[in-house]
């Protein structure tokens, strides 16, 4: 089985977790014809970059993670002696030297903006209080802004300092935003995330203020996810989760927004003007489909991790998501 028609990517965050998403990515590069459009967000916007660098070839991506895991996280977060760190907010934590020389090592913003889809890393600036996108289609993109771009979207408030960009400061955007991708009749919209919409795994394991901070902020980002979902249910695409949650056990298909979606692809694909011929042009179900970690590891966390956790994680991953596809996600559709 393979999915047809167009496809949009959003990955999403978590420190070191994100190595998580490597599993469903595999499993995406070898069933979708069409990636359109990468959007990521903090660790997902760093790891899309870091797989369209490397060609999507999911064994260097894989040979990244487990280089990471050899450098230890204290090689990527760093403490900080927040004096002497510019920042917008307040001081931080740690400073953001390990994630410039992560996007140094394994980032070709060249590559990305000669890449023919679209990818986007979303950012919060702080300066207006608005998510603001920075893709390799903006008008006049560089690769030194891009990579200012993925530096800020992985830079998450109270661990690492805002990036200053053109004078306005920019953090970590927490999530992505799926809407885009409806508003523009994406066919089959895939979700990457970390950690159980349940918060089920996201139990405190140290007590210190970044700790419960981070939990709160991750309540909220799942609490949005879940309002994105629902927006698409309403929209007229079908909901496969891979660990189904209760938020949505009482909703249905829009079937009016079906019928609306179907009604006008056949317009799209007869229309003379539409430059797609009707033999290119696929009338498809549309679907939203959610990757989340059936048993994540423990304590693989957004700054740290134990020798073995990313490797353990993206083999626990690709069995997980090969055991999904074949008992329930091919079943149905």
């Amino acid at each position: 089985m393979r999915f047809e028609g167009r496809t949009s990517v959003h990955a999403y965050g978590g420190g070191f977790s994100v190595f998580h998403s490597v599993g469903p990515l595999k499993y995406l590069h070898k069933k979708c014809s069409n990636i359109e459009v990468m959007e990521g967000v903090s660790a997902g916007a760093l790891l899309l970059a870091i797989d369209i660098s490397h060609d999507f070839d999911i064994d260097k991506l894989i040979n990244v993670g487990l280089e990471i895991e050899k450098m230890g996280p204290q090689s990527i977060f760093r403490s900080s002696n927040w004096k002497n760190v510019p920042h917008y907010t307040g001081p931080n934590l740690y400073d953001n030297e390990g994630i410039k020389e992560l996007i140094s090592r394994y980032v070709n913003a060249k590559k990305i903006i000669d890449w023919k889809g679209k990818y986007i890393a979303v950012t919060h600036n702080e300066s207006l209080g608005i998510n603001v996108p920075f893709s390799n289609k903006d008008e006049g993109m560089t690769p030194e802004r891009l990579n200012l771009g993925i530096l800020a979207s992985a830079s998450l408030g109270m661990l690492l300092p805002e990036v200053e960009i053109d004078g306005e400061f920019y953090s970590d955007g927490l999530t992505c935003s799926i809407a885009n991708s409806i508003e523009n009749k994406m066919d089959n919209i895939f979700l990457l995330i970390n950690h159980r919409l349940d918060g089920s795994d996201l139990l405190l394991r140290k007590k210190f203020w970044q700790k419960k901070q981070i939990a709160t902020m991750r309540r909220s980002v799942r609490q949005s996810i879940v309002k994105d979902i629902k927006h698409a249910i309403n929209s007229g695409y079908q909901l496969i989760e891979e660990n189904p949650s209760r938020h949505f056990e009482d909703m249905e298909v829009n079937k009016k927004s079906v019928i609306k979606n179907v009604l006008g692809d056949a317009i799209d694909a007869i229309n003379p003007l539409n430059p797609e011929s009707i033999t290119e042009r696929m009338i498809i179900k549309r679907k939203t489909i959610v990757f989340t970690p059936f048993n994540p590891v423990a304590t693989l966390d957004t700054a740290e991790f134990n020798l073995g956790d990313i490797k353990t994680a993206m083999e626990r991953r690709e069995t997980e998501v090969e055991r999904f596809a074949k008992e329930r996600l091919e079943k149905e559709l």
